[in-house]
This record gives C-alpha cells, structure tokens and sequence, in this order.
C-alpha cells in the first residue's frame, strides 16, 4: 500500500478492547492491542503524507449472542 500511495485496511477489532468485562483478559488485551496498533499505524502514516491516501479502520462489530 505505501508503494501504491493508496489502499484500505480492516481490521476486526471489538468493544471488548475498550471497555472491562470480567473473565476476559486476554481477549480484551488483544483487542486493544488491535485498535492501538490501528492508531499507531495511522500516525506514522500521517507524518509519511500518506494518511489521506490509505485508510485504516477498527472495526468494532456489535455483540454475538448465542
């Protein structure tokens, strides 16, 4: 996508990573490490120029339920 100055990415995320539910640590560890990584990755790419240019998204899909 740098090399191409354009592009999208999603990545799938979760409320989980933003908020505390018990039971849940390690799932909700790796999802905010999901959207922080988003975040950094948007950064740098700013500073690059290219933040215009690629997108990217957490997504946050809404509960499952059984």
């Amino acid at each position: 996508m740098i090399q191409r100055k354009r592009g999208k990415m999603i990545c799938v995320a979760s409320r989980s990573g933003t908020v505390d539910f018990p039971r849940t640590l390690a799932y909700s560890v790796c999802k905010s490490a999901v959207i922080r990584a988003v975040g950094c990755i948007q950064a740098e790419l700013d500073i690059e120029g290219l933040g215009e240019y690629i997108d990217l998204y957490a997504l946050h899909s809404g509960g499952v339920f059984d």
